[in-house]
């Protein structure tokens, strides 16, 4: 049995304009035939254009911007997207009836802008006071749920304060960085 690449990548890529015709041979054609170990690959057999007697040729650009672009949901602005794709043909004689020539160019540009979410500690929580947020539990105290053997139960830290002796270290070295970057400026 054939094995087949479990991450298929074209081979081949053209801009639209240098296609004279395509055609796509289904390779699995029933939901039974899906499975990775017997299904057949799809096949698309596209013709190119080719050069003629006379000077041919096409250019387009297709065009994306933030004027048509979502607000992403936790930004207050759309951020800045510019996006380009273009390209060309030409095709024409070389020598009259005998040699033609036929040439495509595809290219891109974007710019754009990001959203960025984080969540930045404040003082308290850094020293593991979390008061007045959602709860947060103990994974420490995790055990069966007498009333029902399936599932599990945890306590919830008092005051929603995680005891300093459950603190790693590395949390004292993260406290210690916004001085450093006040001090350096």
């Amino acid at each position: 049995m054939p094995t087949w690449p479990t991450n298929p990548t074209s081979s081949f890529a053209s801009n639209p304009d240098s296609y004279l015709n395509s055609q796509v041979f289904a390779g699995a054609q029933t939901r039974s035939q899906f499975d990775s170990k017997s299904a057949l690959p799809s096949v698309i057999n596209a013709a190119l254009k080719s050069g003629g007697n006379s000077c041919h040729g096409s250019a387009y650009e297709f065009v994306r911007n933030e004027k048509i672009q979502a607000r992403n949901y936790f930004s207050s602005t759309i951020p800045a997207l510019k996006r380009n794709q273009f390209g060309g043909t030409l095709g024409g004689p070389i020598a009259k009836d005998k040699v033609f020539f036929f040439v495509d160019y595809e290219g891109g540009r974007t710019r754009q802008g990001t959203t960025i979410n984080s969540v930045v500690p404040t003082e308290p929580n850094l020293v593991g006071n979390f008061a007045g947020g959602r709860p947060l539990y103990d994974p420490f105290s995790t055990r069966v749920n007498p009333a029902n053997a399936a599932q599990f139960i945890r306590d919830i830290f008092p005051n929603n304060i995680i005891p300093s002796t459950r603190i790693a270290s590395q949390v004292t070295v993260g406290r210690a960085l916004p001085v450093l970057v006040d001090v350096l400026g």
